[in-house]
C-alpha cells in the first residue's frame, strides 16, 4: 500500500461489499520503499463463492502485488 488518505479504505472495501467478514489484518513494511507496506489479511469465506472470487480479483487488479497463500478447510471424514 502507498502511505496516502484512503488507500487502505480503497482496498478493504472490497470485502465488505462482497459481505466477506475479515478476522484479522497485518501489515508489514517492505524492504524497499519508505511508508509502503504488505498486508496480510485473514477473512472467512469459500475460496470458491463468487463473492470471495470478486473481492480477489478486484483486490488483485487495484494491487502492486498480490498471493494468495492459502486456505483453510475443514475436513470430513467418510
Amino acid at each position: 500500500l502507498e502511505h496516502k488518505a484512503g488507500t487502505l479504505y480503497k482496498l478493504l472495501r472490497h470485502f465488505a461489499e462482497n459481505n466477506i467478514n475479515m478476522m484479522k489484518i497485518e501489515s508489514r513494511p517492505m524492504e524497499k520503499g519508505a511508508w509502503k507496506y504488505f498486508l496480510y489479511i485473514d477473512f472467512e469465506g469459500n475460496i470458491e463463492s463468487q463473492e470471495v472470487k470478486t473481492a480477489l480479483k478486484l483486490i488483485e487488479q487495484s494491487s502492486a502485488y498480490f498471493k494468495l497463500i492459502g486456505t483453510y478447510g475443514k475436513t470430513i471424514n467418510n
